[in-house]
């Protein structure tokens, strides 16, 4: 159904060689050129190359935010490319994940429409069937604005846990998406909202800090999400979040109120030994009073 944008291998592999030709002939050629669907040579490489091009083209001044002209940076290509280390390195150089757009062609949204139809006309066969991708109708919707779909598919059944592919569920997706009232749909039917994807071990906190959604990074916490989990890099949300100074807000005062429940958790457990020993010594000497 929907398709996030992917370089074509050939296609792609054949701009990158030829522009690195020129450039190794020519080192004052312009590393942010635009080549086709205006995209840059950081672009390919983030999907075609080993992490090494990827840090000597940023160190030769490739700007790691350049949108493509269908808004695609070259972060958003390393991440569904499955370029874990690729994408590290650009996060690591100021690359920003911000709304990650669902996209469909004209064939994806006929699907769409028709599955949508048959949920509101009760006659779909089976709600979490997947696709190719392994994403049920849920991956999809949650990538829209309308959380009535969202809520509707949830109470005829649709399971908000279930994984795709990649292992990315319906609440990694409305993450990346900045659907906040979707996320709210998904927190209230019971998410695991500490689940993390398969490439980088990303549970939605870290996503929801790398697109700098502060509301969604609240609803998270409230629901439990976990402020100390580490990523595939052992990387914890507040790296994500260190150039956002009200979401590392948040976050330190979670960290801060876990801490302090656990010192009071301590203190009474501490406590109540202390009594239980206390109660052992009265009774031992009232053994040899007695």
């Amino acid at each position: 159904m929907v398709r996030y944008v992917m370089l074509d291998n050939q296609e792609g592999r054949k701009a990158f060689d030829r522009f690195i030709e020129e450039f190794l002939d020519n080192p004052f050629k312009d590393i942010n050129e635009r080549m086709e669907k205006g995209r840059t040579v950081l672009h390919y490489a983030a999907q075609l190359s080993d992490v090494g091009i990827v840090r000597l083209l940023i160190e030769q001044g490739a700007n790691v935010n350049a949108r493509d002209d269908r808004g695609e940076t070259a972060l958003h290509i390393a991440a569904f490319a499955g370029k874990a280390k690729n994408a590290k390195a650009l996060i690591e150089n100021g690359a920003r994940l911000r709304k990650v757009m669902v996209k469909f062609s004209k064939k994806e949204r006929e699907e769409f429409n028709k599955a949508w139809k048959e949920v509101l006309d009760n006659s779909i066969e089976n709600i979490n069937k997947k696709d190719t991708k392994g994403r049920t109708i849920l991956h999809y919707a949650v990538g829209m604005p309308d959380p009535k779909k969202v809520r509707l598919l949830i109470q005829k059944g649709a399971d908000v846990d279930a994984a795709d592919a990649g292992k990315y569920r319906p609440l990694h997706l409305a993450v990346m998406g900045q659907r906040v009232e979707n996320t709210k749909e998904l927190i209230k039917a019971g998410v695991e909202v500490n689940a993390v994807e398969r490439s980088s071990k990303f549970a939605p906190l870290h996503l929801a800090c790398m697109v700098s959604e502060i509301k969604i990074v609240e609803e998270l916490v409230k629901a439990g999400a976990n402020v100390e989990q580490k990523d595939k890099f052992g990387k914890t949300p507040m790296y994500y979040a260190r150039n956002n100074k009200e979401i590392k807000e948040v976050l330190e005062n979670v960290k801060m109120a876990n801490k302090q429940r656990e010192f009071i958790e301590r203190t009474r457990e501490s406590t109540a030994a202390g009594v239980k020993e206390e109660l052992k010594e009265l009774e031992t000497v009232d053994e040899k009073v007695l």
